[in-house]
């Protein structure tokens, strides 16, 4: 028998089931049934979202692992200045770089790793970190495109010390910049670095070579030094276009691992000091040198590089003046910025 019966402050009516053990038993297998289901629909929607994760976190460690094996590849000739061709996705993609000086000594490492941007401007799941040791990159802490901007230049202290790559995802403008400097970057035919005029616009990263509070980046080339958000990193030769195009943190962590190399090279060239003195070669580079790797090893950040270019100079100068049997190392033309 049903009897109806009306809830307290309720304007509805639902059935009360007496006397019916099979309408009881009905009603609670159409409830079972119902949250079973449910419980399952919403098991599978949590596997299916898993594995598409699963698979994005995959899929993105291989694009991670595919650049490094390209940066591979760009090992010969790097020293002499050269553009690399131009590092494309399908997708939009970003591109996430970490560094340490300290971890995996003597040289330390970088890590890259990279996630899909996707529709709506959704980011997909980061891959794991892929770890770069035999390269220096100088870049931003992300980059975010389908396409990238790479070049090359040697870095010198006083002899070759490593390739300096750099990576970019923008345009950059540069005003004022040194006759050299121009020349230089405009050899390697680089599409994202521009020279307007100051009455051109620009669209672009506003890189200055005299104060203006309108830029983005001030490099000061008689302090050495480059100022990018608000910071001041001071650089040699060929790293001015590390600082130029690179966060601060990655910047002054590649520094300590260049130096951390410099400290692994200066022994080899003392030894090497002693085997040419068996062909009557005489020089006073030795205390030089020694105080160049004590200087590296001690280096705290990139403004101690003021100190350590003045040893590499002296060292510099005295090789040149060597008979030419009696030279440490073949003398690199310097860029002077």
């Amino acid at each position: 028998m049903r009897i109806k019966k009306r809830y307290a402050n309720s304007g509805y009516l639902i059935p009360i089931y007496s006397g019916n053990k099979k309408g009881i038993e009905m009603g609670f297998n159409w409830l079972f049934a119902i949250v079973a289901g449910g419980f399952i629909l919403f098991l599978a929607i949590y596997a299916a979202g898993r594995l598409v994760n699963s698979g994005s976190i995959v899929g993105n460690t291989l694009n991670a692992k595919n650049f490094v094996n390209i940066l591979e590849t760009w090992e010969a000739g790097l020293a002499a200045g050269v553009k690399p061709p131009e590092l494309q996705f399908r997708t939009d993609t970003n591109l996430y770089f970490g560094c340490s000086a300290e971890l995996e000594l003597p040289f330390g490492k970088q890590t890259v790793s990279a996630s899909d941007i996707m529709f709506n401007d959704r980011t997909s799941e980061i891959g794991y970190s892929v770890a770069i040791r035999s390269k220096y990159i100088f870049t931003e802490n992300q980059l975010r495109g389908k396409r990238f901007y790479p070049f090359s230049v040697g870095f010198f202290m006083p002899f070759h010390i490593a390739d300096l790559i750099i990576f970019s995802d923008r345009d950059y403008c540069f005003y004022d910049a040194p006759a050299q400097l121009q020349n230089d970057l405009q050899q390697l035919q680089l599409n994202n670095v521009l020279f307007p005029n100051k009455t051109t616009a620009c669209e672009g990263v506003r890189v200055c070579f005299s104060n203006n509070a309108e830029c983005d980046i001030v490099v000061s080339t008689s302090g050495k030094y480059v100022i990018k958000e608000d910071v001041k990193m001071y650089y040699y030769g060929n790293l001015i276009y590390a600082a130029i195009f690179s966060s601060p943190e990655i910047y002054e962590c590649n520094v300590k691992r260049l130096m951390n190399k410099l400290n692994q090279l200066g022994p080899i060239y003392l030894d090497k000091i002693e085997i040419i003195k068996r062909k009557n070669c005489e020089s006073n580079v030795a205390p030089k040198l020694n105080q160049l790797i004590t200087g590296a090893e001690t280096l705290s950040s990139s403004a101690d590089l003021a100190i350590l270019a003045k040893v590499s100079e002296d060292i510099d100068s005295i090789n040149e003046g060597a008979d030419p049997g009696c030279k440490l190392y073949k003398n690199q033309e310097k860029n002077e910025y």
